[in-house]
């Protein structure tokens, strides 16, 4: 049977003072002082190996806490150094993995993340991302099992947003998706395997999304190598797509789709953009309309001018087809006449034809922060448009929006004259 320190403590103390009784009062008083003395030395040498115990326990936790947490804190800036091209990654080393996990039991995890708002899932989620790249064409496999299965974890809710022109995003720290991060890794890995990989996905995916960022990917590793295809694939879907309101996964989708055409400066749709333009309902059918400007550049200027003045365009949507004037208001008279159309229309509301005069000093520059000889001739051209309204336009809020656009322009002309020359 265990006996504990206080058993043990007390049972030699009772022994040791049976023989007090023997002694006079002042040695028994000192006895018991040595003996008290004993006791507190007792208990304090145990006590503190009590505690030297748990801060070694302690440490040790700590210790392992704050591996992890360099390997997660690793992972993060080394995909970080890599999408900011601080550090190449070259086909040729393909590094062992670790033994304790292979690229489909990676994978596996990857499929059961859970990332929400967690950070720490995100950093584990990252970090096995990492260790997929660093595998190299040895996870190229197990990608491709996955990735032929058609099957996806959404990560962000917020997908990669909605293509700008004829861009869309294609580096993301935490991917939006399953798929998507595999793409991502296929395209770290690099090489001819990794870049068949993604050309098969290309002309096998049904989704408009990947196929925008497919297309946009392998444009920068093998430029146009893989246009046909990405052209079919992107007429394809567009072919079974229609921009309704109800339906607003379908007007994004058009527009990754008309983005891949205007990259490729495809203009084989156009006459059937021009078609779609105004949908039944009145609306204007706005990736139609981008991909008309990108593909026709001053030429869609008819076209946008004969919608906005169509009865059965929705007033709301004139906003829209004037703003092809815009980019080009100040140095082409149809646009001009344009913009003046727009400026007068009474069923634009007042802020919504304010902030459309405002544009002038935005729409149609090359590079505002830094102006180009293009820049500045346009500017003057805006300015003098400007001029012919001073006495026109009775509406404060109008008035406010042309002298905001005027002082806008004019700071363009003066940042330019005190640029260095190039």
């Amino acid at each position: 049977m265990k006996v504990s320190f206080n058993q043990k403590f007390n049972g030699q103390a009772a022994t040791s003072l049976a023989w007090l009784p023997l002694l006079p009062m002042k040695k028994i008083l000192f006895v018991l002082l040595i003996t008290a003395a004993g006791c507190a030395i007792s208990w304090t040498i145990a006590t503190s190996r009590q505690h030297a115990q748990a801060a070694a326990q302690l440490a040790s936790q700590q210790a392992a806490w704050d591996k992890e947490k360099a390997d997660l804190e690793a992972a993060l800036s080394k995909a970080g150094n890599r999408r900011a091209g601080q550090s190449v990654y070259t086909p040729e080393t393909v590094a062992t993995i670790s033994a304790q996990s292979t690229p489909t039991e990676i994978i596996e995890k990857l499929k059961a993340a859970k990332l929400g708002n967690s950070s720490r899932n995100t950093r584990i989620a990252i970090a096995q991302f990492e260790s997929l790249i660093d595998a190299g064409t040895n996870a190229l496999p197990a990608i491709r099992e996955f990735l032929m299965q058609n099957q996806d974890v959404a990560y962000d809710s917020q997908g990669l947003g909605r293509a700008k022109g004829s861009r869309i995003q294609t580096d993301f720290v935490v991917p939006p998706s399953l798929r998507f991060g595999l793409f991502d890794v296929s395209k770290q890995i690099g090489g001819p395997d990794a870049e068949k990989l993604l050309g098969e996905v290309l002309s096998t995916t049904g989704r408009a999304v990947e196929v925008a960022y497919l297309a946009t990917t392998l444009q920068e590793l093998a430029p146009d190598k893989y246009r046909d295809i990405a052209l079919t694939a992107a007429k394809d879907l567009l072919a079974h797509t229609t921009a309704t309101p109800a339906d607003p996964v379908n007007k994004h989708d058009r527009d990754y789709l008309y983005a891949i055409l205007a990259m490729y400066n495809d203009t084989s749709l156009v006459s059937v953009s021009e078609a779609q333009l105004i949908q039944a309902d009145g609306q204007v059918d706005r990736a139609a309309l981008k991909y008309l400007q990108k593909s026709l550049g001053e030429q869609a200027l008819p076209l946008a001018a004969a919608a906005y003045n169509d009865s059965r365009v929705d007033p709301a949507q004139r906003e829209a087809l004037a703003r092809v004037g815009l980019y080009y208001a100040g140095a082409n008279p149809q646009a001009n006449q344009l913009f003046d159309t727009a400026v007068r229309d009474e069923s634009l509301s007042v802020k919504a034809r304010a902030n459309f005069i405002e544009d002038l000093n935005q729409d149609g520059f090359i590079n505002e922060k830094h102006p180009t000889p293009e820049d500045l001739k346009l500017a003057k051209d805006r300015l003098d448009l400007i001029a012919t309204y001073e006495d026109r336009v009775q509406d404060p809020k109008l008035k406010i929006a042309f002298d905001e656009a005027k002082k806008d322009l004019k700071n363009m002309q003066a940042k330019a004259a005190v640029q260095p020359a190039q």
